[in-house]
């Protein structure tokens, strides 16, 4: 193991935008031009949506990056992403590209997962509000210790296998919500038997038992109340993601009225042009409610199956009508609980709905199978790149050792613990009996070392128990945002 300066061992510089208002610096394929935006988790650039001439590329100085370069997010919402590129291109300045000096001292791709798992730690700064962004003299200097090139190649090797087994996964979830897409036009959509102006079409208020609004109070952080189901919470699969939620305090009778049952239908009746009326099944049990922005519809089931209905907004054809009857304030659209009664839907016969249903459900089985084993892949990937990453002297200490002698990870954990909403009570027990492990040994090195600087500590404020990393380390950051 050797340890290197990066500006010693790679070519590193950032891209450029040549001048939008010169239309010959665009009217040309002759170089892909990357933007932060064609850096997506996980994948290789292959092709970009913007080109520019070789005369726009003289303009920001052949700022030019070879097939295998690093791409590296500097700032903005994708600050730390990476990704290689599998092509010859140039980047906007967001985007600096590391390219190694000695394929026989680092490897690439190998720098590529190592920026991956020194993300957070790379980036903590701007979390403390010292540094916003990256850039390229402070990516120069960073100090980055090396095994064996043979060895590199042999973790890149295995993280790859895995990564390939991920896209395979992901890719396996896109084709079975094709499959039910087509099965849906199939049987509905494209379906002869319902062309326009036969008697199966209707209004949305024919299949409709009652139409509810969310609350409109203000939702926390502090699991005070109920959990409230947000327009964030409904994907544009239209599927319910209850991994990140908040809550809101209902008095009882409220509460009553606007709990959740399986089978309701959630609405969003307010958003942007492409997202207004995303629509989901609700199905996850008792002891939620819904906000403001969402309208919960109870179908009449007799008439039609909520699987359908849901399905049916979520088409093209249900998305057109959005689009263009809702009603338009600025860059969102509102569609309100009474203009959806009054727009048309497909009401096929309930036995081929039930048909439906029964599909439905079966891809949902097999998309829940692909979800689990790519859950399971993912946690193989992370012990695969912490295997891959990690100090050698980190083989001696176990993960709380680990974490309380690192100031960053501890603070991110600390982070993590305080603002995570776990829905599942194993992870929970999990983070809480690593939270007392930690404050155990903190306590009892406490009491061997006066001096000791590492670890939790506990202090009081104004009848709260505050857990937080230790003084001298929060001071240190305090004098870092004031100083940089």
């Amino acid at each position: 193991m050797k340890k290197y300066i990066l500006g010693n061992i790679c070519f590193i510089q950032s891209g450029g935008t040549p001048d939008r208002s010169v239309s010959e610096f665009y009217n040309s394929p002759d170089i892909s031009w990357a933007k932060v935006g064609d850096l997506e988790e996980g994948k290789s650039i292959t092709t970009t949506e913007e080109f520019i001439s070789n005369e726009g590329l003289k303009s920001i100085g052949n700022r030019v990056f070879e097939k295998g370069t690093v791409l590296l997010a500097l700032y903005g919402s994708t600050l730390g992403k990476t990704c290689i590129t599998e092509i010859r291109l140039s980047c906007n300045q967001a985007v600096l590209g590391l390219f190694s000096k000695d394929s026989n001292i680092l490897d690439n791709t190998y720098l590529k997962y190592w920026f991956d798992y020194n993300k957070e730690r790379i980036i903590f700064r701007q979390k403390g509000g010292a540094q916003k962004n990256l850039n390229a003299d402070y990516i120069k200097k960073l100090g980055i210790v090396l095994p064996s090139i043979s060895h590199q190649r042999k973790s890149v090797a295995l993280l790859e296998q895995i990564q390939t087994l991920i896209s395979d996964r992901i890719k396996s979830m896109n084709i079975l919500d094709e499959y039910l897409q087509n099965i849906f036009l199939d049987m509905f959509l494209e379906n002869p038997l319902f062309e326009a102006g036969s008697d199966y079409w209707g209004k949305v208020s024919d299949v409709l038992k009652d139409t509810i609004y969310g609350t409109a109070k203000k939702a926390n952080s502090d699991q005070k109340g109920i959990p409230v189901i947000r327009m964030n919470n409904i994907t544009y699969k239209g599927e319910i993601d209850i991994q990140n939620l908040k809550w809101v305090e209902l008095e009882s009778k409220e509460s009553e009225k606007l709990k959740l049952n399986d089978g309701d239908i959630l609405f969003n009746r307010t958003n942007s042009k492409e997202l207004v009326g995303k629509t989901a099944v609700w199905e996850s049990g008792d002891g939620f409610t819904f906000a403001g922005y969402l309208v919960k519809l109870v179908l009449n089931q007799d008439k039609m199956i909520p699987y359908y209905f849901s399905d049916y907004m979520n088409s093209h054809f249900g998305k057109r009508i959005l689009f263009y009857k809702g009603k338009s304030s600025g860059s969102q659209v509102n569609f309100s609980a009474s203009l959806l009664k009054t727009q048309k839907i497909l009401i096929p016969p309930i036995e081929m709905q039930r048909d439906y249903e029964k599909v439905y459900l079966n891809v949902k089985a097999q998309k829940q199978s692909f979800a689990k084993s790519l859950y399971l892949l993912k946690e193989l990937f992370q012990s695969a790149l912490n295997d891959a990453f990690k100090d050698n002297n980190e083989n001696d200490k176990d993960e709380i050792d680990l974490l309380i002698a690192d100031d960053i990870r501890l603070e991110l954990f600390l982070n993590t613990f305080v603002n995570s909403d776990y829905q599942n009570e194993e992870l929970y027990s999990i983070e809480i009996e690593r939270l007392f492990t930690i404050l155990e040994r903190t306590s009892n090195e406490n009491n061997k070392n006066t001096n000791n600087k590492k670890g939790i500590i506990q202090r009081l404020e104004k009848a709260k128990i505050i857990i937080e990393a230790n003084r001298e380390y929060k001071n240190r950051l305090l004098d870092e945002a004031i100083t940089s």
